[in-house]
């Protein structure tokens, strides 16, 4: 039996700024272009791959620079899969999957901790892990069916 050949793929590293993440953006929405999502799926799945970049620059690496940030998109016959990583510090609040506020008190909604529910939204299937000091969040969209 022959294996599956080796998805194509592209791995971005940015410096730990966050003036850097926009250059991620551009290239997330050239990839989904490229694998032809509507431009609404290419804009949810580019926020949720700069929202997770922006939360290792801010809170894994204390928006310190000299870090490295890297994204690797692997693109698969059935999906397209990011793989966020780092050496900062370990997430504690990726498995938050819903946020709890008041529906009838919109005044009060939280102006922070959006990030994870909206990835975990947007996306189709969202893994983190540290393997050897490395973080590494998988987030994966699968193409829509062809109807």
């Amino acid at each position: 039996m022959t294996p599956p050949p080796e998805p194509k793929g592209i791995t971005l590293s940015i410096d730990s700024r966050l003036e850097n993440i926009s250059l991620v953006g551009v290239a997330v929405q050239a990839v989904c272009a490229y694998m032809g999502f509507s431009e609404l799926d290419s804009f949810q799945i580019q926020l949720s791959v700069v929202e997770s970049v922006n939360n290792v620059v801010k809170h894994a690496y204390g928006e310190q620079s000299g870090h490295e940030a890297m994204v690797a998109i692997k693109i698969f016959p059935d999906r397209i899969s990011f793989q966020i990583l780092d050496t900062g510090k370990i997430m504690e609040s990726v498995n938050q999957e819903k946020i709890e506020f008041p529906l009838d008190n919109r005044a009060n909604l939280p102006e922070g901790g959006w990030g994870h529910y909206i990835i975990r939204t947007v996306m189709d299937k969202v893994a983190y892990q540290t393997v050897d000091n490395t973080n590494i969040l998988t987030l994966d969209k699968y193409l829509p069916q062809a109807g």
